[in-house]
């Protein structure tokens, strides 16, 4: 009985030694995957705002006054929300951070503080041009991430040149004006 006992605790230990390790692995791979489910999932919950404020920049164009932006305000923080939890996600550096969302929102702001005004035809010619930048910008974002869970770095890079271009512009304006 004493050499049954010795051969069950034996088992146990081999078992505890090899099974649970395995387990261990199958439980990191299994958690790999589900993390990059949620990155995806955040990253088309992204793509969806991104889309949405590409449509609200096209109607600004029969904007006649600041007051009829708002629905350009709303879609601009939304955008801007969705990437910031995306590239967290997805790690600190991995993806541009578009801080020309921000400033897009300060230029709506700006303009809405100054009351309910006709939109200048200097104004409107900037929707016009952030609309055409936005819209390449939206263009490179939708093949932003690849289909097996990476960021690709060239349409990252590209993403970056098109939100500096969105930037300078409304850096032009702010000082412009």
């Amino acid at each position: 009985m004493n050499q049954w006992l010795k051969g069950w605790l034996l088992f146990c230990a081999v078992v505890l030694v090899v099974i649970y390790p395995v387990y261990q692995i199958w439980d990191l791979v299994q958690e790999n995957k589900q993390k990059q489910y949620s990155e995806k999932m955040l990253y088309q919950v992204s793509l969806l705002q991104m889309d949405w404020l590409y449509r609200h920049l096209q109607e600004t164009s029969q904007a006649l006054n600041s007051q009829q932006l708002d629905h350009l305000k709303q879609a601009i923080y939304m955008a801007n929300f969705t990437h910031e939890r995306f590239s967290r996600a997805v790690g600190s550096g991995n993806v541009t951070t578009l801080p020309s969302l921000s400033h897009m929102m300060d230029f709506v702001l700006r303009m809405q503080m100054s009351g309910h005004t006709q939109l200048k035809e200097s104004e409107v010619d900037a929707f016009q041009k952030m609309t055409e930048t936005y819209g390449a910008l939206l263009l490179v974002y939708e093949q932003l991430y690849a289909s097996n869970g990476e960021i690709l770095r060239s349409q990252n890079d590209q993403l970056n040149e098109y939100d500096n271009q969105i930037s300078s512009l409304l850096s032009q304006l702010w000082f412009d004006s």
